[in-house]
């Protein structure tokens, strides 16, 4: 039997449950979670080795106009629409540039979000979606890997 607890546990990887990276509006998304942004998560997770909480993955348009909407900093094509993109608390004892550090030596093409947020890391691959989906001049302009912000 399928319980609402059993649901909250299902996990996309090792350390990410379904939850943490389903859109908080609709509840999709999880599904789709770009590989290489799980690959890079779980290899900053086994270095640290320790849990790091998720707080945001896919985010449907919905949601994403519900952010700005309350003066959160993002965008309507943010890479959380397009499946590429976590936001991460450090763990106790990790700082954000030492988080930001680990992931840029896991990838070196990892966009990294560190300077405009105080309790969170935002880390993406969108670039990789600009070659499939081309969303505005200016998303596909700041897509670039290795960006940090």
């Amino acid at each position: 039997m399928k319980t609402k607890f059993t649901t909250a546990l299902k996990r996309i990887s090792p350390h990410i449950l379904t939850s943490e990276v389903s859109c908080k509006c609709c509840g999709r998304g999880a599904d789709k979670i770009h590989p290489e942004i799980i690959r890079i998560f779980e290899t900053i997770r086994e270095i640290i080795n320790r849990p790091i909480n998720i707080t945001r993955g896919y985010s449907c348009l919905k949601h994403q106009k519900e952010l700005i909407s309350k003066g959160y900093l993002t965008s309507l094509h943010s890479p959380h629409r397009y499946y590429t993109a976590l936001d991460c608390v450090p763990p106790a004892g990790i700082s954000l540039e030492e988080f930001r550090d680990i992931a840029r030596d896991v990838s070196k093409d990892v966009r990294i979000g560190w300077k405009a947020y105080s309790q969170h890391i935002h880390i993406d691959v969108a670039y990789i979606k600009i070659v499939k989906k081309k969303p505005t001049k200016a998303a596909r302009l700041s897509w670039v890997e290795g960006v940090e912000w």
